[in-house]
């Protein structure tokens, strides 16, 4: 087994001392920028839950058919019947299925079943080829089953139970889910409505012609009822709305950990493992030598970087980090530097026990040059890691780690 830095943490004791606290579960897949974030979004939007009482929307489980079946309703069966597999993201069309039962352990929130609803299932399915939630809006009446939540709005505010699928389906959602729930990817992927819908609702008090903006899209062809597929990009247009409720760096946050939900899911075989694109190691580059550069701020003194082209077989990547007295653009360099890296790669495993070995990262300096060196993986060269790597740097240089070549 190996492991590398990313599987190491350092939390604070106090909070980690806390009987209710969600760090350990934040860490296991993200870390302290995505605990950080996490508690800043709590602080400064309302929850969903809370969103829902505002709004005078309501929300319950679905019926359960099993024994004891004590509930007496003939109703439900003239329903169309919504169950976890048949649910589709965005919108879900008249389901031809029925069942025959009159009677019922739990009848569910039958409120929703009369009117317009959002279905939700709490169970994680493969949606273009990643693994999220799938919520679900339906404009006609219809009853759903025992591991389906249904959301729906009193005042039949259509517009806003669309505002919120979308919301709901959205990759800040699957990157909160992730973290912050307490069944996914630990004991069973599904995520109970309860948890889900304590997320800070970052469409809270949006402008008007955003909300407009949102339903035009969801209305302008997002699902084609005919083919029953989902237009990708105008589901990137409304991630991208919901999205720029964030800072850049903590978008690039949510960017490297939905790549770690591939690695959870996928393993050895996760994207988060392939090697590095030839454009991710200049955008990387771009990053650290910006970062660098705020740092130093009015010093006359500038960072500027260089990158490699290495071949993808090659184990490591790196670039070079050149301190200089005027600013230059990201200089790709010709040198082939693939033997040495391979040769290097030797020495930056550490055995920590028997079949346990540490794959280490390196920075080092040589006169004014700095030099990175990882993995050559994609999760190593991500613009959330630009960042952290940067504050790495930062940190080594104010205690003098770097004075010597």
């Amino acid at each position: 087994m190996s492991i590398d830095s990313t599987d190491l943490k350092y939390l604070p004791r106090e909070e980690c001392q806390k009987p209710d606290t969600k760090i350990w579960k934040v860490a296991m897949w993200g870390g302290m920028g995505d605990w950080e974030l996490i508690q800043r979004l709590n602080n400064s939007y309302p929850t969903m839950k809370f969103f829902f009482e505002e709004k005078n929307i309501n929300y319950g489980v679905g019926f359960e058919l099993s024994n004891p079946a004590t509930k007496l309703n003939k109703e439900i069966k003239k329903l169309p019947i919504h169950t976890p597999n048949n649910i589709l993201k965005y919108y879900t069309p008249i389901s031809k299925d029925r069942i025959n039962s009159e009677r019922f352990r739990r009848l569910g929130k039958t409120e929703a079943y009369q009117s317009s609803h959002i279905i939700i299932n709490e169970g994680i399915k493969v949606d273009n080829k990643h693994l999220t939630l799938l919520a679900s809006f339906v404009d006609y009446k219809s009853a759903y089953s025992k591991g389906v939540v249904g959301v729906y709005s009193k005042n039949n505010d259509e517009d806003l139970l669309k505002l919120i699928t979308v919301y709901l389906n959205s990759e800040f959602i699957r990157y909160y889910a992730f973290l912050a729930t307490s069944s996914w990817g630990i004991e069973r992927d599904v995520v109970k409505y309860k948890e889900l819908f304590e997320a800070p609702f970052l469409l809270n008090n949006i402008e008007s012609y955003q909300q407009k903006q949102i339903i035009n899209l969801y209305n302008n062809k997002l699902f084609d009822k005919h083919f029953n597929t989902v237009n990708q990009n105008i589901e990137a247009k409304l991630n991208e709305i919901i999205l720029n409720h964030l800072s850049k760096e903590d978008r690039y946050l949510v960017e490297h950990l939905l790549i770690n939900i591939d690695l959870f899911h996928k393993q050895e075989k996760s994207i988060a493992l392939y090697p590095v694109l030839e454009n991710q190691t200049t955008e990387y580059a771009e990053i650290i030598s910006s970062e660098l550069n705020d740092f130093l701020g009015e010093e006359d003194l500038f960072v500027n970087a260089t990158v490699y082209n290495i071949n993808r077989f090659t184990p490591l990547m790196m670039i070079k980090l050149s301190h200089s007295s005027t600013k230059n653009k990201v200089e790709i360099s010709n040198e082939q530097v693939d033997d040495e890296l391979r040769k290097l790669d030797k020495y930056l495993w550490e055995e920590k026990s028997s079949n346990i070995y540490f794959r280490k990262k390196l920075n080092f300096t040589r006169g004014n040059d700095t030099y990175i060196i990882r993995p050559n993986q994609r999760r190593f060269w991500s613009k959330s890691m630009a960042i952290e790597d940067a504050s790495e740097l930062i940190l080594e240089t104010l205690n003098g780690l770097h004075d010597e070549a």
